[in-house]
């Protein structure tokens, strides 16, 4: 049985909802690389779960990458967002605003899974690719079901 590892509860039930079934979740804090990129942060996580759990794993990690930014933060949006919050964030890129009205930025989501203690992660990458808007809202609008 494959077990989802994350910390996140949300995640889990996230899962779950989208898959119409119950995942095996295992809550446990695994040390994250940092990186820009996402692949080796979530090939890093999935051999350091099954090597603790010693069975398979999946693991997921995401990124949003600005092109004005060449990419940045990437895999390291949770810490923009700590230290900065949202609206910092958008205060940043307003040195592009006279470039253009919208900006692109590529969210990706990448899962990895291991179910071999020698054998390297699998990772899968999904993106979906937006534009920023220059004027945030204070919450997500929760997207369709």
């Amino acid at each position: 049985m494959l077990t989802f590892v994350t910390a996140n509860a949300a995640k889990a039930a996230e899962l779950e909802r989208l898959l119409g079934r119950a995942v095996a979740h295992q809550p446990l804090h695994l040390d994250e690389i940092q990186a820009v990129e996402l692949e080796p942060v979530v090939r890093h996580k999935a051999a350091q779960a099954y090597s603790a759990l010693r069975r398979p794993v999946l693991v997921e990690d995401t990124g949003l990458a600005f092109a004005a930014w060449n990419g940045l933060p990437g895999a390291l949006i949770a810490w923009f967002v700590r230290g900065l919050g949202n609206e910092g964030l958008c205060r940043l890129l307003d040195s592009h605003r006279a470039a253009t009205a919208t900006m692109e930025a590529p969210a990706k989501c990448l899962p990895a899974a291991s179910r071999a203690l020698l054998s390297p992660p699998r990772a899968a990458a999904t993106a979906l690719t937006g534009t920023r808007s220059f004027n945030p809202v204070a919450a997500p609008t929760p997207l369709p079901s």
